[in-house]
């Protein structure tokens, strides 16, 4: 349709009024001078079709954009504070700088992973889905420089350690909790939110449901954490008996003190474990991304190493290497 002059009636000045690339428009100039109107009027349509053949539909804004991202990732957790910050900045706008200050006023004195997670990633995020969908142009965005944390992982004697101090203080569940998780690498919250139907004891299998990469998926366990998990009291409508991460990790740390070993997180001493369990013995990255269902090996190599047949080998392999721990440190008959 395009845009043309109009003087409402009872005001000064001009307007611009219409539509441009199916956007209404209707805006004041600024002048009553009909000549100076007109080339305004020319000049705003100008830039509003750049804009639009842009993408930057009309000049989209930063609180627009987080409106059509909530749409496909409802979670606003961290989405909020953004647009209370950042409000009708047009996208056009935004470089990487800006976007790195806002984190830094943010969240001041806070961790640069957390800065990277919590600003950097979400504003890029919500930002490239609006270019996804207009056609806008995407930012790439630096992120702050973040070391490496050294990862604890557990040793064979350290996971035996701790089930036999799990089994004294009358917690089998928490025992098979712990063995479950080192052999499939699941996560706690994967771990905790199982129930009976999501276990075929006979093939092994269990069916761990979406995972935190959003997928559906399933492990496989050793025939012998099968039939440990089989013969446990199961009265709790949860396999393991927790619902939900906080009560393990409330008890995890007591079991460590009794043990008398190190406390490592069960994220550590399951997951993280894993890896370094199949590493050291002889595991290529691209079979313990395979077992343990990392998306890269890339993952592995640079965070874990200090479902398919693989799985089951892996659960196998990891049972052998502990039952031969618990050979050595049983007492001679």
């Amino acid at each position: 349709m395009g845009l043309r002059l109009c003087k409402p009636k009872g005001l000064k000045n001009y307007y611009a009024v219409g539509s441009v690339g199916g956007w209404k428009v209707r805006k004041s100039l600024g002048t009553d001078n009909y000549k100076i109107a007109k080339e305004l009027l020319a000049h705003l349509e100008s830039k509003l079709f750049r804009e639009m053949m842009d993408g930057e539909t009309r000049g989209m804004t930063f609180r627009e954009a987080a409106e059509l991202y909530l749409r496909d990732k409802p979670n606003t957790r961290f989405v909020d504070p953004l647009i209370a910050h950042f409000k009708d900045k047009r996208l056009a706008d935004f470089t990487p700088l800006c976007v790195r200050n806002a984190a830094d006023e943010l969240l001041p004195g806070r961790k640069a992973s957390t800065k990277n997670r919590q600003v950097i990633g979400v504003t890029s995020a919500i930002i490239n889905h609006a270019a996804m969908l207009t056609g806008s142009r995407h930012i790439r965005i630096q992120k702050f420089s973040v070391e490496k944390p050294q990862r604890r992982t557990a040793s064979p004697e350290w996971i035996i350690k701790f089930q036999k101090a799990s089994h004294a203080r009358g917690l089998p569940h928490l025992a098979a909790l712990c063995a479950f998780m080192v052999e499939t690498g699941a996560r706690l919250g994967e771990v905790t939110r199982l129930k009976g139907a999501d276990f075929d004891f006979e093939h092994c299998v269990v069916n761990l449901g979406m995972t935190k990469n959003g997928e559906y998926q399933s492990a496989l366990i050793s025939k012998a954490l099968a039939r440990e998990i089989a013969h446990l009291d199961h009265a709790h409508p949860y396999v393991f008996g927790y619902e939900g991460n906080s009560g393990v990790h409330g008890i995890w740390r007591k079991i460590c003190d009794d043990a008398g070993i190190e406390y490592i997180p069960p994220h550590q001493a399951g997951r993280h474990s894993m890896a370094t369990l199949l590493n050291n013995l002889g595991w290529t990255s691209n079979d313990i991304a395979r077992a343990g269902r990392w998306k890269s090996p890339r993952m592995v190599q640079d965070v874990y190493i200090h479902a398919d047949e693989k799985g089951r080998e892996a659960a196998e392999l990891i049972r052998s290497a502990l039952e031969e721990v618990l050979k050595g440190l049983s007492d001679p008959e």
